[in-house]
């Protein structure tokens, strides 16, 4: 059986940056060959090595055209296909987040396994999906060895810090590439009105603070949490930070572009300097 690894980004605007880290040399290590490969709707590439493979998929482009991109629902209709097979021994969850501080983290990249999902109840919500995981942590199986063979070596974090762009709105005095185990994204799910996460956002950090838990928050997003839901197969999740809880509105959409790309691209380079100890992975699974 052919072993994968799965690269999940959320919107084709998060894939974009993540598809051209990967396949420019200067940002990626050396022995990393990223393919084009259109073999389905999502699936951007692949990184192939001696055994296996590693996929990089943008799930908004598996999604209906009819429905919004922002759909928690049909997000939860789509992903088991992509991440359900027992071939999988990575499921890696990609994309753009906020964080609940005070000091901005703008720019940095923040990776954990942990997950919480809390539905704010947005009136205005096209999505109404109820997973029964709702309110509580969900726990990765992704041990504690691999994931710091996957993330801690001094050279990695080195090779991704040194390699960071400021983002344009706020950005961090010193973006860094934040890694713990125990970080938990939190997801804001039926949310598909950026207006609302204004107030959806301070919910979802009270509910998860109500849970009086030690694990601390990563992240908040929409996604993370949802394709962990969807897969059994060893789970982390990596975010690039665009702003803090409750600044969207100043931090993200006076320029959204510059803002997402940049948070994405660094993002990216996280997953891109990863890719030998997954490599790794997949070849110990064979």
């Amino acid at each position: 059986m052919t072993r994968r690894a799965l690269i999940i980004a959320n919107k084709w605007w998060e894939a974009d940056p993540l598809v051209d880290v990967l396949s420019s040399s200067r940002s990626t290590p050396s022995l990393v060959r990223f393919i084009h490969k259109s073999e389905r709707a999502g699936l951007r590439g692949i990184v192939e090595p001696s055994r296996g493979r590693i996929e990089i998929w943008c799930l908004q482009e598996c999604m209906s055209p009819s429905k919004s991109g922002s759909s928690t629902e049909e997000k939860a209709r789509v992903l088991p296909e992509i991440v359900g097979g027992d071939d999988i021994v990575l499921v890696v969850a990609f994309g753009t987040a906020a964080t609940p501080t005070q000091a901005s983290l703008n720019g940095s990249v923040v990776i954990g396994t942990n997950t919480f999902m809390f539905d704010p109840g947005a009136k205005d919500s096209t999505s109404h999906w109820k997973p029964p995981s709702l309110g509580k942590l969900i726990s990765s199986s992704l041990d504690i060895t691999t994931f710091a063979a996957l993330t801690s070596e001094s050279a990695y974090a080195h090779d991704v810090d040194s390699r960071f762009i400021p983002v344009p709105l706020n950005p961090a005095s010193q973006p860094a590439l934040k890694t713990d185990r125990d970080y938990v994204a939190l997801a804001d799910i039926n949310v598909t009105n950026y207006a609302d996460y204004s107030w959806a956002d301070p919910l979802v950090v009270q509910a998860y603070e109500s849970l009086e838990l030690t694990q601390p928050i990563g992240s908040l997003d929409t996604t993370h949490a949802v394709v962990r839901a969807c897969t059994k197969a060893p789970f982390m999740f990596v975010s690039g930070i665009t702003d803090r809880v409750g600044f969207f509105s100043s931090e993200v959409s006076p320029a959204p572009y510059g803002q997402n790309f940049v948070a994405a691209h660094n993002a990216a380079l996280a997953v891109a300097f990863a890719i030998p100890a997954i490599t790794s992975v997949i070849l110990s699974a064979s």
